[in-house]
């Protein structure tokens, strides 16, 4: 791969600042491409390839706009990421089923807080200007109330119970990271003092 980085740099003059975000770009997308191929193998052998289908879409609309909790380690990241595709799949739907209007109110309630509380980017990404942060707390927000409302009109389906706790994992997750970010904030304005 560095071969065909350098060639590229080479034939159309790239500076190495440039071709940091290119590794990055390519090192992002093939991470991610690899836990997707991983979790779609997982879940069609266990004969779940339409549920997470319904967790994968959501989850990939979600966290490219609005963020979610981070990891430095790829590992890490893959557990994490299979435990709550597991979790929003096998366990929540089964163990907490919802009726429709608490499940149409908590999705309500979900996009209110995204819509308030995203989006969180990785620090590693390029600072969102203003447009972006309006722009995706939106798109969140008309996405989690699609949800709300195809669900109100279709409470039995399973697939859509998957989708209901993708966004309520995810909606935990951000909360968690804003907690963690305000004491984060909170004890580094404590030294100072």
């Amino acid at each position: 791969m560095n071969l065909l980085l350098n060639k590229i740099q080479k034939e159309y003059a790239f500076s190495d600042f440039q071709m940091k975000l290119i590794r990055y770009a390519v090192s992002v997308i093939f991470y991610d491409f690899s836990k997707l191929l991983c979790f779609a193998i997982y879940f069609h052998f266990t004969g779940k390839t339409i549920h997470f289908l319904f967790a994968a879409i959501p989850l990939f609309l979600l966290r490219t706009r609005n963020g979610g909790i981070h990891f430095r380690n790829y590992w890490q990241c893959f557990v994490f990421s299979f435990i709550y595709l597991f979790f929003a799949i096998n366990l929540f739907p089964c163990l907490f089923p919802m009726p429709v209007l608490t499940a149409t109110l908590v999705l309500i309630l979900c996009a209110l807080s995204n819509y308030l509380i995203g989006p969180n980017v990785s620090a590693q990404k390029r600072k969102t200007d203003l447009t972006f942060i309006r722009k995706a707390k939106w798109e969140t927000f008309f996405l989690i109330l699609a949800v709300a409302v195809l669900f109100f009109f279709f409470p039995q389906n399973e697939y859509l119970a998957v989708s209901l706790w993708t966004i309520i994992l995810h909606t935990l997750q951000l909360v968690f990271v804003r907690i963690q970010n305000n004491q984060n904030h909170n004890l580094k304005g404590g030294e100072h003092i």
